[in-house]
């Protein structure tokens, strides 16, 4: 399981092309957004939109991801 902190948060906005510097101005992500579902399936390496096949510790990884992306100031909103 990769640890999950502020370089992994940015180096992840960064694998998918995510434009961060539009991420902090607008202060987050969107919930169920593209870009945060993008996320979700690069994290979890799985398919956002299918819930279900998401074990205790994908849902784990994705807390996490959220808590480092409060504590730099990004809220999913």
């Amino acid at each position: 399981m990769n640890k999950i902190d502020s370089t992994y948060m940015y180096q992840t906005f960064e694998d998918l092309d995510l434009d961060i510097d539009m991420i902090e101005e607008e202060g987050g992500l969107e919930s169920g957004g593209d870009d945060w579902m993008e996320v979700i399936s690069y994290i979890t390496g799985k398919d956002a939109y299918d819930s279900d096949s998401f074990t205790k510790e994908d849902l784990i990884l994705i807390e996490e991801f959220i808590s480092v992306m409060d504590e730099n100031g990004l809220e999913l909103y």
